[in-house]
């Protein structure tokens, strides 16, 4: 079984490696309170290495638990990290896989994805799922260009490390030593000394699987050196129980059982009360082989229940099928049987072709020991279908130099006899150069067409869109000149009519004396109001012509309401109708341009006048919200019929004559509704034909 723990030490130590640079010893952090979260990480990581598992767990939560107040996300993504290579340690693999699967989804911007993929990776070769564990190394692998460059060299080597591993276990040999001889070259010249003791421990591992013992134990005992001289405490576990399986085999009974009970004690005291599988299992068939089986299934029923307690599913292979031997030896058919088939099983589980030929070829033995020669034939049968398949490969190779030899003499043949058209063909082929060569400049030729062609395109295409825009400008400037005239046509006549109106009574001798008197310093008042309303007009014009540049304040809505109703009076005393302002009694504060103001109200107002017959009543009011203020216009006149209730507020489409035959341009109501648009209100009317219209103005409320 020492295949398992050189796997399992190989997982632990690049894990190591892979968290040295992202948790170890970072550059110094001048924030006192992160600095602080890193440190307890780097102390928490130094305990992981060392075996101080619970007193690495709770500097991990406490780290954790301050990066989570301060949001110091590599705080928590450190935090994620070191736990997950502690469950490792104890050999929890659901755990720790869970802790890389939320690392990944939580962290992935972060310089910590090649680690929780190379912990990953970590979890499925301790399960013996060789080639998820390759894909997980390969991904890390992909992305060490996230982390720092001082340390993505040793991570990378790591990741070597392991990769080798994988494809030692799936029997690829040549990419298996292809990663070692990396990973080896590295930790010599760079002197790093994890993976110089890693290193020693697989070339022990290589010479073991060559049988040359005496190589395999030198370099474990350089592996087992490093290690007591770093205090590699949970490393030195699986060194003693490879250097115990070699002396196993050279049948150094004693001195194999002592490295076992080191193992046994160097786990115990990195992982207290932790289940352990792997020297359990070395010394169950260390008991087996010295003849001692009733410690020999002891053992190896203890290590099979810690196996399935933490699910590493390549132990059960390992003690079912020592399991099948030992009940072999003692004339057990029966249960050694159910153990060898649950071998079987488990070998077909982890698709490992070696497994099950060596299950098939134990399972001939027991059937022939138990006089089975039906099914002991079925499982050599078995056994041989397997070998043929596993060497299969080696043939298909062998036979494709063998074709490739007979393909090269048939060409040399071929050749011989071509050599009389030698000179036929040279020419032929200097022709077909000539052509191939006028074929590929009139190529290029049309290629430099093309793209002249399209460059040509491409700037006829950029005048178009610039003539374009520029007519585009040219109609809005246009569209704002018709604007300016059809409000100065509009807004104009109505302040100069009632001027007009007092001037016709004068003349009209109608006002005499104290009457005359009296209105002197109303037609005066008219007079400065028409200058109001220019000065008004012209600066909305400027507005227009710049792109509507209104300047929404708070202002006080009933002084500029009595201002307007008063410019507006003439004209509603010419037709005999009652203007009454039904504002509330606290002022209105709104929030609103107050020239556009002045506007909107006007225009409403003397379009409720225009529409209203004689002794008609209008009113204007107010209904107070708590972030808004409605403004309502209401008059007793002829309303707007259905039919043109949709194009009132279009300038192009809606105008009609009044009650007194007064004449619109149809563009008041249109501007009205842009200046309410653009002081962030809205407007629209309630109107019955022969009734009356109300229309309702909505703005912001000043605070």
């Amino acid at each position: 079984m020492q295949r398992i723990v050189e796997k399992l030490v190989l997982v632990l130590v690049v894990s190591c490696i892979g968290t040295v640079s992202a948790l170890g010893f970072q550059d110094k952090d001048d924030n006192p309170e992160t600095a602080y979260v890193d440190s307890l990480l780097s102390q928490a990581f130094v305990l992981n290495q060392q075996g101080g598992l619970d007193e690495a767990r709770m500097l991990i939560a406490k780290a954790d638990s301050l990066s989570q107040e301060r949001n110091y996300t590599d705080g928590k993504a450190r935090s994620v990290l070191i736990l997950g290579n502690l469950y490792e340690r104890e050999q929890k693999l659901d755990s720790a896989f869970s802790q890389y699967n939320f690392g990944i989804k939580e962290y992935s911007e972060t310089q910590f994805l090649p680690d929780y993929y190379n912990g990953m990776g970590n979890v499925f070769d301790a399960r013996g799922q060789s080639r998820q564990a390759l894909e997980a190394f390969q991904n890390a692998l992909d992305l060490t260009w996230m982390m720092e460059e001082k340390s993505r060299e040793q991570f990378s080597a790591g990741l070597k490390m392991n990769m080798a591993n994988a494809y030692d276990d799936l029997g690829n040999t040549g990419l298996a030593a292809e990663n070692y001889l990396e990973a080896i070259v590295f930790a010599d010249e760079a002197e790093y000394v994890p993976l110089m003791f890693l290193s020693r421990l697989n070339i022990g591992v290589l010479y073991e699987g060559m049988d040359n013992y005496e190589t395999a134990v030198s370099y474990y005992e350089k592996a087992i050196e490093i290690g007591q001289e770093f205090n590699f405490r949970s490393y030195l576990y699986n060194a003693y129980n490879n250097l115990g399986v070699v002396k196993m085999k050279l049948e150094q009974f004693s001195e194999a059982e002592e490295y076992l009970f080191k193992a046994q004690e160097v786990f115990e005291e990195v992982n207290p009360g932790a289940p352990e599988l792997i020297a359990n299992h070395n010394l169950g068939e260390l008991k087996r082989k010295e003849g001692n089986y009733s410690e020999a299934e002891r053992y190896l029923k203890l290590s099979l229940e810690n196996a399935q307690k933490i699910n590493v599913v390549e132990a059960f292979y390992h003690n079912y099928l020592e399991l099948g031997k030992l009940y072999l030896d003692v004339g057990n058919y029966e249960q050694a049987l159910d153990f060898l088939n649950s071998t079987l099983q488990v070998a077909a589980d982890l698709d490992n072709p070696d497994y099950e030929k060596e299950a098939q070829l134990q399972l001939y033995e027991t059937y022939k020991s138990g006089q089975n020669y039906e099914e002991a034939l079925k499982s050599h049968e078995r056994y041989t279908t397997i070998t043929d398949s596993l060497t299969q490969l080696s043939i298909e190779k062998d036979l494709a130099n063998l074709e490739s030899q007979l393909e090269l003499r048939r060409q040399n043949e071929i050749n011989r006899l071509l050599e009389e058209k030698q000179a036929q063909q040279q020419a032929r082929i200097q022709f077909q150069l000539i052509l191939i060569a006028a074929g590929g400049i009139i190529l290029i030729l049309i290629a430099i067409l093309l793209f002249v062609a399209k460059r040509n395109a491409k700037v006829k295409q950029e005048l178009l869109e610039e003539i374009q825009a520029q007519r585009d400008e040219l109609q809005d400037l246009n569209k704002a000149k018709d604007q300016v005239f059809a409000m100065v046509s509009h807004d104009l006549r109505s302040p100069l009519t009632s001027v007009q109106g007092i001037l016709d009574l004068i003349r009209d001798d109608i006002l005499k004396g104290e009457d005359l008197k009296r209105l002197i310093d109303d037609i005066d008042s008219s007079v400065r109001q028409n200058v109001n309303v220019i000065e008004d007009l012209l600066a909305w014009a400027k507005d227009q012509l710049s792109g509507f540049d209104l300047d929404p304040k708070p202002m006080e809505l009933k002084p500029l309401l009595a201002d307007v109703l008063t410019t507006q009076s003439f004209l509603a005393i010419q037709k005999k109708i009652e203007l009454r302002n039904n504002l509330n009694g606290e002022a209105s504060t709104i929030l609103a341009d107050p020239n556009a103001m002045r506007v909107i109200l006007r225009n409403l107002i003397s379009n409720a006048i225009k529409y209203t017959n004689e002794n008609g009543v209008i009113e204007v009011f107010t209904q107070e919200e708590k972030e808004k203020i409605i403004i309502g216009v209401k008059d007793d006149g002829v309303g707007i019929p259905e039919s043109s209730m949709d194009k009132i507020f279009n300038s192009n489409t809606w105008t009609r004559v009044g009650t007194g035959k007064e004449k619109g341009s149809g563009f008041g109501l249109s501007m009205t509704k842009e200046f309410v648009e653009k002081m962030n209100g809205r407007i629209w009317f309630e109107s019955e034909e022969g009734e009356g219209t109300t229309f309702y103005v909505e703005l912001p409320r000043s605070e």
